[in-house]
């Protein structure tokens, strides 16, 4: 692998994983905005607080493994020689 290709897949991991990271955190404020505060207790509040930014950074590893995987299947998926020309011949 180039040291370029290394680059990109290493800035996508750390934007997947923001991206997770933030839609855990999102979650969890919903939950703490639609429960009342009498009805969750300190262990109740952390655990899932950790269940919702653990199950963001999943959700950030699965948008790196499909975006990694879209990139590398989409050669496969280009027009060949049998299709009609991407660009118009010049005249």
């Amino acid at each position: 692998m180039s040291p370029r290709t290394i680059v990109g897949l290493v800035l996508l991991a750390i934007g997947s994983l923001l991206i997770g990271w933030y839609g855990g955190r999102w979650g969890f404020s919903v939950f703490e905005s639609t429960v009342p505060p009498g009805m969750v207790t300190p262990l109740v509040r952390s655990a899932t607080k950790g269940a919702y930014f653990t199950s963001g950074l999943v959700l950030g590893a699965l948008v790196f493994g499909w975006t990694v995987l879209a990139a590398w299947l989409s050669p496969y998926f280009r027009g060949g020689k049998s299709g009609a020309p991407s660009v118009a011949p010049a005249k």
